[in-house]
């Protein structure tokens, strides 16, 4: 009677024994994958800021390198445009007279 609530006659102890270390394995593989994939994004977002910064840094440079020749700079945001000119450049000798 015994061999029929166990067929493959392996000890109770034994099972409990697999079911823990199954669930231990299981919660350490989680543990790993969340602080590899937290190292992950921190490492995109730090990227994702490099960036950013590089690219106000290029725009900054691209707009003080075209004014100082005296050309008009366009930018537009949403539906807005406009023509950034520097003002050294206009002409103001006349005005306010």
């Amino acid at each position: 009677m015994n061999n029929q609530r166990n067929p493959y006659n392996i000890p109770f102890q034994g099972i409990i024994i697999f079911l823990l270390a199954l669930i231990i394995g299981f919660g350490v593989t989680y543990i790993i994958l969340d602080i590899v994939s937290e190292d992950i994004e921190g490492q995109n977002q730090a990227h994702f800021d490099n960036g950013t910064a590089l690219g106000y840094n290029q725009a900054h440079i691209d707009i003080f390198e075209t004014v100082s020749f005296c050309q008009p700079f366009p930018v537009t945001f949403q539906n807005l445009s406009y023509n950034l000119i520097a003002m050294e450049c206009l002409n103001l000798s006349g005005a306010g007279r």
